[in-house]
């Protein structure tokens, strides 16, 4: 099981993207890049107006963006790829 969970909405104070991949062999792949990022600054590791991951199995990712008074952004691309593992792949062919 993969989760994702965000907070975008907030007009100040930090925003986050947290993926939690529970699976033990599918990876968890997203980048995004947003057109407009005024008054946000990404937080390390990532830094800029995009990121991108990848979240192997078993493991956590968070994103953290500090939003200060009046930030404004405009989501652009963004990309969501899940790998599945051996097993799983396997099911799918079965049915």
């Amino acid at each position: 099981m993969i989760n994702r969970y965000t907070q975008l909405a907030q007009p100040e104070g930090y925003l986050y993207v947290i993926i939690q991949n529970k699976d033990p062999e599918a990876t968890y792949k997203e980048s995004f890049e947003f057109d407009e990022f005024e008054d946000l600054k990404m937080l390390s590791p990532h830094s800029g107006k995009s990121f991108e991951f990848s979240v192997g199995p078993c493991m956590t990712e968070i994103v953290l963006i500090k939003a200060m008074r009046g930030a404004h952004f405009v989501p652009g691309k963004q990309r969501l790829q899940i790998l599945h593992g051996n097993f799983a792949l396997k099911q799918i062919c079965l049915k």
